[in-house]
């Protein structure tokens, strides 16, 4: 995700892009995609997204080739060994 990469954005620390294919009810199969972002503090995450930092920060160029997605995200704390986790992605 080179868009991420090149802002240098203040406590992130790492970011990972994922995907899946989902058979749905009718047969057909759909790509669902998640984007997770690392950062240090949420007061890093208030930052890079501003106070409504729980509604979803969809840039157009990726909303006008998706169907649908999230208007909330879940933000979590890491709590065991954080610093082995993020050095290891």
């Amino acid at each position: 995700m080179p868009g991420i990469r090149s802002r240098d954005i203040p406590g992130l620390l790492a970011h990972q892009a994922l995907r899946r294919d989902i058979v749905m009810s009718d047969g057909h199969v759909e790509v669902e995609h998640m984007t997770l972002m690392w950062f240090r503090t949420l007061d890093d995450v208030q930052g890079f997204v501003g106070p409504n930092y729980q509604q979803a920060n969809m840039p157009d160029a990726a909303a006008a080739v998706l169907s649908r997605w999230d208007k909330t995200v879940a933000h979590y704390e890491v709590f065991d060994n954080p610093d082995d986790v993020v050095d290891a992605l």
